[in-house]
């Protein structure tokens, strides 16, 4: 919402900008899935050895299943969706702080793994 959250009274745009960060979250972990597929297809367009096409091949299926795993993981934390930034919500439930962290740390791990996969083909 462009001010620090202690600046914003209305809990209506306190909803609104947990919305958007909701949204923004998730984009980003889209946007990530598409720059390492991208890689990955430009990588198999160098690659000479069958060895290194198999390779890129699946790490291209398992950056995009793991990513789609983490993508409706983050939409669907919450039942219903609303929960996860309407705090005013009080009915239904949300995923444990520690699986949120776990899942990010998760997707950290297969990011690094597969830009050094990348790197050392």
């Amino acid at each position: 919402m462009g001010k620090h959250n202690d600046a914003i009274t209305n809990d209506d745009d306190k909803v609104a900008a947990l919305m958007w960060q909701a949204v923004a979250t998730i984009t980003y972990i889209l946007d990530m899935m598409f720059v390492k597929l991208s890689i990955g297809v430009f990588l198999l367009r160098l690659s000479v050895k069958k060895v290194y096409n198999y390779i890129i091949w699946v790490s291209l299926v398992v950056v995009a299943l793991y990513t789609f795993g983490v993508f409706f993981c983050a939409i669907f934390q919450c039942m219903p969706v609303a929960k996860q930034w309407d705090y005013r919500i009080k009915h239904g439930h949300c995923a444990t702080a520690q699986d949120i962290i776990n899942a990010a740390y998760a997707i950290s791990v297969l990011t690094v793994v597969s830009d050094w996969l990348y790197v050392c083909d």
